[in-house]
């Protein structure tokens, strides 16, 4: 994904080159990755987590844009399938609305959604189906309330929008770096509970690249924009910190580690979401045993 070009030139340049720094580029085109993907959710009142592998392909550039692709699967709710109806259900009539297509500009911001008569489609030839499986009056009108908000513009774009992976790994971590490798930071974070994404803003910094991992560090650490607090929400504050290592010489997301962190009157709010590249020609329980080894237990209880 990411391509490092180190601008600067000898100090006997005469037009100030000597003070640029680094510059992170995109290299999206042709790509095609699976994501391991584990999201902990912690409140006053409980926690819980998800975990799920989610597939992204960048399909091909159009007028400057990224087009991807993406997909889920492999559900597990708390450590375990689900065995829980309503999520079951949710589960079911989120099938259809994959693979999703949108497109990305240089920011890493969505700009347009590109199947949405498709999803629209598929879903509604799932219905019966899901109509058939999931009977009684609260599947019946979750299923209409799903296929209600497909035919809203806004709702769709959600889909990608509130996804809390997809937030991170299209934080504008690209772009110019300033001589001592930081540059100022802004994420739009989908932060559970809240209708609307949170804002923080920071700074991204470049770490030292590790020759023998082939990877690259970028640490983005950020506060809350109190700003953009939600309205009859008593905020007191908010901190953000992503910690991304990149391939050499992929220039992709190899791993992704996050963790934001709310404030409130009634207690603290907290999102930890990992992720990790699963790596080509592997199934999935190797690649997480492997990682296991590297990380402690963390993950081997998907490996079961």
């Amino acid at each position: 994904m990411i391509e490092l070009v180190n601008q600067a030139s000898s100090q006997n340049s005469t037009d100030g080159s000597q003070n640029r720094g680094p510059v992170v580029g995109w290299n999206y085109f042709g790509k095609k990755r699976t994501y391991a993907v584990q999201t902990s959710w912690q409140s006053p009142n409980g926690e819980k987590s998800m975990y799920c592998e989610i597939a992204m392909y960048c399909t091909k550039m159009r007028d400057g844009d990224a087009v991807w692709e993406i997909s889920k699967s492999n559900y597990f709710f708390n450590n375990k399938k689900s065995e829980e109806p309503i999520e079951q259900l949710a589960l079911a009539c989120a099938a259809p609305l994959y693979p999703f297509e949108f497109t990305t500009n240089m920011d890493g911001h969505i700009t347009d959604l590109l199947n949405g008569d498709k999803v629209k489609t598929r879903f509604a030839s799932a219905k019966s189906t899901l109509q058939r499986d999931f009977g009684g009056e609260i599947a019946s009108a979750y299923i209409a309330e799903v296929e209600s908000a497909l035919n809203q513009p806004q709702q769709l774009k959600k889909i990608v929008t509130v996804d809390l992976w997809l937030s991170l790994f299209f934080t504008a971590i690209n772009g110019k770096y300033n001589k001592d490798r930081t540059k100022p930071i802004s994420v739009d974070f989908p932060f559970f509970g809240f209708e609307e994404p949170l804002t923080f803003k920071g700074i991204a910094a470049l770490g030292k690249p590790n020759i023998e991992q082939m990877t690259q560090e970028i640490n983005v650490e950020a506060d809350l924009d109190l700003l953009t607090a939600i309205e009859g929400v008593e905020i007191l504050n908010g901190r953000l910190e992503i910690a991304y290592d990149i391939e050499i010489p992929g220039h992709w997301i190899k791993n992704i580690d996050g963790r934001a962190t709310i404030n409130t009157l009634d207690g603290q709010l907290e999102v930890q979401i990992q992720g990790y590249l699963i790596p080509e020609g592997e199934t999935t329980k190797t690649a997480q045993t492997e990682e296991a080894t590297k990380k402690g237990n963390w993950w081997s209880i998907f490996g079961n």
